[in-house]
């Protein structure tokens, strides 16, 4: 494992090393600041331009900051104390590694290093371009829920604990990737998800080892079982936060990735392939729907065999006009049956 580098005491080597982090790209805004006048302290915010929200940083980083004196005691002073007494933002943390620093730019947060102390503060400052909540495309339907889940995480992950008032609904985030790191939150409901599907689903989120995440189709590869699943997927994916809420609810488990409108559910059932989208929202007929479409399942498969082996094998035991009403020449369908096929069609 690399090991971590820890932050300079210095602010110009910090600073130096996140240019060279970042290949000096000018997307990578460094604010210098001399705050105090009894004690001048030099202060720099790293961020980049296009991704955090500079309002958020002038009213709540940088005027707390100017008007630091009275705030804090100079005798114990830590970065700590500007975390918990000056910043105003609600989402702060203190790093202690150039690691975090950069992977904090990388989320758009802002960065808060100051000259003669080895530690840096992380302030959430994000501000990303995302589409609106939009109704579903790929599995409308007349009841339930008109939005579907957006490629934000933590608009999909706000979403569904907007449905699902328990706080017993876990989210287990991570970022996956070594060169450009993915986010990807397991979520599932203490108490109710099976232990066994949510410990495999964390052994092969854990045992990944890829450069980056470009699509979820990655994650539903690394669930797949290629001596079990040559036939049908084992993992289901929706873009319906109802769909997403009653898996959870069944147990299973459900992977979202940063990224992508989608989740991933786990493990896949045969039989979630005969349900449908509105049968949630709906009092009767939910149980003889599904046996309707598990025969007609069958019958697709079978009909069309057993109609190849009546008619080659067996059409001399029939009687004549019914045979050759029924099997009239190389036709591979007669009126009959394409009469048949268009009633239950």
């Amino acid at each position: 494992m690399k090991k971590k580098k820890p932050i300079h005491s210095t602010l110009e080597n910090n600073i130096k090393v996140l240019q060279n982090c970042f290949n000096q790209t000018t997307s990578l805004s460094i604010r210098k600041l001399q705050v105090g006048t009894e004690h001048t302290l030099y202060m720099a915010l790293v961020y980049l331009d296009e991704m955090v929200n500079t309002d958020k940083i002038e009213t709540q980083i940088i005027e707390p900051l100017i008007e630091i004196e009275g705030k804090i005691e100079w005798e114990n002073f830590c970065m700590e104390n500007i975390a918990q007494k000056v910043i105003k933002i609600a989402g702060i943390s203190v790093a202690s590694t150039l690691e975090e620093l950069a992977d904090g730019i990388l989320d758009g947060h802002t960065i808060l290093l100051t000259d003669g102390y080895a530690s840096g503060i992380i302030a959430k400052t994000p501000q990303m371009k995302e589409r609106s909540l939009e109704q579903v495309v790929s599995e409308r339907s007349p009841k339930g829920t008109m939005v579907g889940l957006t490629e934000k995480l933590d608009t999909n992950i706000g979403l569904l604990r907007g449905m699902i008032k328990t706080s017993n609904l876990c989210t287990d985030t991570k970022n996956i990737g070594s060169l450009s790191k993915t986010a990807i939150s397991i979520l599932y409901i203490q108490g109710v998800v099976d232990q066994d599907v949510l410990k495999e689903v964390r052994r092969r989120i854990d045992k990944l080892e890829v450069n980056y995440v470009l699509e979820a189709r990655l994650i539903e590869e690394a669930m797949e079982d290629s001596s079990k699943d040559f036939l049908f997927n084992m993992s289901e994916t929706t873009e319906r936060p109802d769909v997403v809420v009653s898996s959870l609810y069944d147990s299973k488990v459900v992977v979202l990735v940063d990224g992508n409108p989608y989740g991933i559910i786990l493990p896949g059932l045969f039989v979630s392939a005969l349900q449908a989208p509105d049968e949630y929202n709906q009092k009767l007929g939910r149980f003889s729907i599904r046996l309707i479409r598990l025969i007609s399942f069958i019958l697709t498969i079978y009909i069309p065999c057993a109609y190849v082996v009546v008619a080659k094998f067996f059409s001399d035991q029939i009687p004549k006009n019914i045979a050759e009403t029924l099997f009239k020449g190389d036709e591979l369908l007669s009126p009959f049956w394409s009469m048949i096929v268009l009633f239950f069609y």
